[in-house]
């Protein structure tokens, strides 16, 4: 049976034991099922599990062995996407000098949305280039002081802070390098990714994007 996924620019790496990374959890699944998939058909019964990784999966793995390894460090909690969005609303609700015709969970949605991207491109409410195109009075950057402060008071942690700690705790150790990372179908990867990774590996590889699902129209 064919699948969707081709994946014989990727076999080598696979077989190697490279780490290869993927935009979500889906297509790093497509890619585990169309390995199992050639391997059968090689007659092959029994194989290692290959390294294939959501990016955001990745990055939860290294943060939890980083805080294993170093017990000494207060621990923090990193929070899953809910419970963060449940922490904005809060911090909206509790605002008062947000407008009472908000809508508290629309208006965390986009708050949590806002303050993320911003600092995957490296940027914050105190950057330049954000005070450039806001207005007073600047609901995003009173609504992030809280939400940080919140986080510091309670030992909780984002992924994006998670990903600056990252990159400022293992730049220096060469142990934790991987010789190659793999990254595929990536639309655009935002610089703050693009630190980490560059700070974990020595080279990164990029297969062209996958044929097959782009004759098909499957979008990934």
């Amino acid at each position: 049976m064919r699948t969707l996924f081709d994946i014989e620019p990727l076999l080598p790496a696979l077989t190697a034991g490279h780490l290869i990374l993927t935009p979500n959890r889906r297509l790093a699944a497509k890619l585990l099922s169309a390995f199992a998939a050639h391997q059968t058909q090689q007659g092959v019964n029994a194989w290692p599990t290959p390294r294939v990784l959501p990016l955001e999966g990745w990055i939860q793995q290294l943060w939890q062995n980083h805080q294993d390894n170093n017990p000494a460090q207060p621990f923090s909690l990193l929070l899953d996407k809910r419970q963060e969005l449940q922490l904005w609303e809060q911090v909206i609700l509790d605002d008062q000098e947000s407008s009472p015709l908000l809508r508290p969970g629309g208006a965390a949605a986009q708050a949590q949305s806002a303050y993320n991207t911003l600092s995957l491109w490296l940027q914050s409410c105190d950057s330049a280039t954000y005070q450039e195109h806001q207005c007073q009075p600047d609901n995003l950057a009173r609504w992030s002081a809280a939400f940080e402060q919140r986080c510091s008071e309670q030992g909780w942690i984002i992924l994006t802070q998670v990903i600056e700690q990252l990159i400022a705790a293992l730049t220096h150790q060469a142990s934790k390098h991987e010789p190659y990372v793999h990254l595929v179908e990536f639309q655009e990867l935002p610089p703050l990714y693009k630190q980490l990774i560059e700070t974990l590996t020595d080279k990164t590889i990029t297969p062209a994007r996958n044929c097959r699902n782009q004759r098909s129209g499957v979008v990934t």
